[in-house]
């Protein structure tokens, strides 16, 4: 979040600058102090210090200055500062901010200014198609008159297009993804931009019943999302997202395969077949390193899922040892949540080798995507 936050930081003390000269022979220099502090805390990276800091420079100003633009701007400041982590703790603060705006003592940006406040509104509420629509008509009217928007709105689209998802508002979470994806472009967030290109995707996917064409598009979704992502170096340290990136692609090859399309082995495909796209630094398949299970057998379709009619896919991650077994077993990521990983890993426990695998960390570690379909 520090480099989303710089731009805004830069302007305001050049702001504060100023009205801290207009305002130096009526205030002492606590709010001043609190403010350098913060500044001090952005530029470590430490979120937490600079919101604490942040704090106390509006709160102090309301005591030294009280309704002031000095005020106003610290407060609209600590806002949109802790409006991601803590939308309650950001509501005081924005709404004092716009009560001095609305009082003619503030000159903050209005269309901005309306953006943070329907946000909040909507991220203590996201569950609502009032506080959804009414975000959506905000940021799509900040569109429309803000020449540059910055990379916070990417991420306020980000989360109404999961809320879209989540209410099964498809076409809705599939053009809240697209606006997302445009503006999260910096190169920090090539996470968050994952997320929105995934979402899109499931938007596709998820709509019933499904159709081939919409199954390959967001399977064209999904390996873009994995495409911004690097090879990994180990299991312990593999990105999550990732994970879920690949496991989301999984699912759409469940899919196709339901759909009588192309088929999908569990026990020899990687899940990152493209060649643009590792999962491992020197990743290598089980066949290119001479291994061949003795003993594999698929999962068990779990009871619940299959009652429920789900497809889906889980992403499991294991070593190989010595002694022929499966070794560290566990889920990186499963679509849908909590369905299918218990069955995956009760079978890798079963899994046995025809030979002990060479001793080279890429024949030793290893993922595998399961996929579960009913054809």
């Amino acid at each position: 979040m520090r480099q989303l936050r710089m731009a805004g930081r830069v302007l305001l003390s050049v702001f504060l600058s100023v009205l801290f000269i207009a305002a130096a022979s009526a205030a002492t220099a606590t709010y001043k102090a609190e403010f350098d502090q913060y500044v001090r805390a952005l530029d470590k990276g430490d979120d937490r210090a600079a919101a604490e800091h942040g704090k106390a420079a509006w709160l102090a100003a309301e005591k030294e200055l009280g309704d002031n633009g000095v005020t106003a701007i610290l407060a609209y400041n600590y806002g949109k500062l802790v409006i991601f982590n803590n939308p309650t703790e950001a509501q005081g603060a924005l709404k004092r901010a716009k009560q001095l705006q609305d009082a003619g003592v503030a000159d903050l940006p209005t269309s901005e200014l309306a953006v943070y406040l329907a946000f909040d509104d909507f991220a203590m509420r996201d569950d609502r198609i009032d506080t959804a629509d009414a975000m959506r008509k905000t940021l799509l009217a900040a569109r429309k008159t803000d020449e540059e928007q910055p990379p916070e709105y990417g991420l306020m689209w980000l989360r109404l297009a999961n809320a879209d998802l989540r209410g099964e508002r498809y076409e809705k979470a599939r053009a809240s993804a697209a606006e997302a994806e445009k503006l999260l472009n910096l190169p920090n967030l090539y996470r968050q931009k994952a997320i929105a290109i995934m979402v899109g995707g499931a938007a596709r996917l998820l709509p019933v019943p499904r159709k081939v064409a919409d199954v390959e598009a967001a399977h064209n979704e999904f390996l873009r999302a994995i495409a911004l992502f690097p090879p990994q170096k180990d299991l312990d340290s593999f990105d999550p997202t990732f994970a879920q990136a690949l496991a989301w692609n999984t699912t759409a090859l469940a899919a196709l395969k339901d759909l009588g399309g192309r088929d999908f082995d569990h026990a020899n495909d990687s899940p990152c077949k493209e060649d643009d796209c590792k999962s491992f630094v020197n990743e290598k398949t089980l066949k290119e390193c001479g291994l061949e299970w003795d003993q594999y057998h698929p999962p068990d379709y779990p009871r619940k899922p299959q009652q429920k009619g789900y497809i889906g896919a889980a992403i499991l991650g294991y070593h190989l040892g010595d002694d022929l077994a499966v070794h560290d077993a566990r889920i990186l990521a499963e679509v849908p949540q909590n369905m299918f990983g218990g069955a995956v890993l009760a079978a890798a426990k079963q899994w046995t080798l025809k030979a002990p695998p060479p001793d080279k960390l890429e024949c030793r570690q290893f993922i595998t995507p399961v996929a579960f379909t009913f054809k």
